[in-house]
């Protein structure tokens, strides 16, 4: 059985394309809802 190595992915190729920031997004997931950030994730969608 051959083994590959799992790469992560942390969105750093897409963030140069984002219309907010990463912290701009969380200042308006924390206005819309109470309680704390406990995980991100940046990714592409169709739209």
């Amino acid at each position: 059985m051959k083994h590959t190595a799992a790469f992560a992915y942390t969105g750093s190729e897409l963030a140069k394309k984002t219309k907010i920031t990463m912290p701009e997004a969380q200042k308006i997931v924390l206005k819309a809802y109470e309680g704390k950030i406990i995980d991100q994730e940046l990714e592409k969608r169709k739209s």
